[in-house]
């Protein structure tokens, strides 16, 4: 994606001026997708478990700046990211286990935060565990 949205803009511009550094991840742009909220849920071809890759990648690769604390990395989604962020988080997950226990594998996000997520992912995942403390905000009309 060449530019963001002017409510990206705005979330960004709030982490930033309260001293936070923030990393917006192309999951979609990079797949030749412009957006998947309108996509019906049956007919998606990028999952939130599939997402996940993009954030665990992310993860290492933020760690691995100067100047970026590795140990106080939190991941935020909204929505579809929400859920992503609920996937990637859990601790029983395969491919979660498997970033966690490489040698060099930086520290796992400090927190998540995961705002108006479909909570699927954790409902049909009885093995579902958070990896890091969380939260979720959600409405009764989400």
């Amino acid at each position: 994606m060449e530019t963001i949205s002017q409510r990206i803009a705005a979330r960004a511009e709030a982490l930033l001026s309260a001293g936070y550094a923030v990393l917006f991840p192309d999951s979609l742009g990079s797949r030749g997708m412009r957006e998947i909220c309108t996509v019906k849920s049956g007919e998606r071809t990028l999952t939130a478990a599939g997402r996940r890759g993009d954030a665990l990648g992310a993860l290492r690769w933020l760690a691995a700046q100067p100047g970026v604390a590795r140990d106080r990395i939190a991941l935020l989604g909204w929505s579809h990211g929400g859920t992503t962020t609920l996937a990637t988080i859990n601790a029983n997950d395969a491919m979660v286990r498997a970033f966690r226990e490489k040698p060099d594998a930086p520290p796992f996000f400090r927190a998540a935060v995961a705002f108006y997520p479909g909570c699927s992912v954790a409902a049909r995942d009885e093995g579902w565990r958070p990896g890091s403390p969380v939260r979720v905000l959600i409405g009764d009309a989400d």
